[in-house]
């Protein structure tokens, strides 16, 4: 009896560790419309390395997320869009979700830096927020955040890109075109 309980636990321990997401970097919450005055939340990375590596380890392709940071005007419209999905928890599992904060990323210097040319200027590059800017600028043609699309573990994009929307049918939409079948 008492080696049944016992097996009984740890079984159930394992059961609820694997319907949780794989180990992440952070949990990002944020105040939910459609739980008023709640805070929501989702579990992702905030460095997109780990992201990949998370990625490639998990066979899930990654939801990216181009994030204006903390700025008072947009703090929270990129995971109030997502929400619209009507299941947090089911986006953690479908995809690896990278959240690059660029103000905040704008901190942290990289090894070599570089020059970004756009048409008749340059801007030098030193940090991660202005690469990652370049990148989306380069890659996604837009700057204007928040902007949210796929890649796959190698950075390849697919797949429609959103930026903020209220309209649940746009991120539907959007959703659908990260799902591969």
């Amino acid at each position: 009896m008492r080696f049944t309980i016992y097996l009984f636990v740890i079984l159930s321990f394992y059961s609820c560790k694997s319907s949780m997401p794989e180990e992440f970097a952070e949990r990002f919450e944020y105040s939910s419309r459609k739980k008023y005055q709640e805070t929501d939340f989702f579990y992702g990375f905030s460095n997109l390395d780990s992201a990949v590596a998370s990625s490639k380890r998990t066979k899930r392709d990654i939801l990216l997320i181009f994030s204006p940071g903390r700025i008072a005007a947009c703090r929270g419209d990129d995971w109030r869009a997502l929400e619209l999905y009507g299941d947090n928890r089911k986006l953690s599992s479908l995809f690896v979700i990278a959240y690059l904060d660029l103000p905040r990323l704008s901190n942290t210097p990289i090894d070599s830096t570089y020059f970004w040319k756009r048409g008749e200027d340059s801007t030098e590059v030193k940090d991660l927020g202005m690469h990652y800017l370049h990148w989306q600028s380069e890659v996604f043609h837009s700057r204007v955040q928040p902007m949210m699309c796929f890649v796959d573990s190698s950075l390849n994009p697919y797949g429609s890109k959103i930026h903020y929307t209220r309209d649940k049918k746009d991120v539907l939409k959007f959703i659908e075109s990260g799902i591969r079948k």
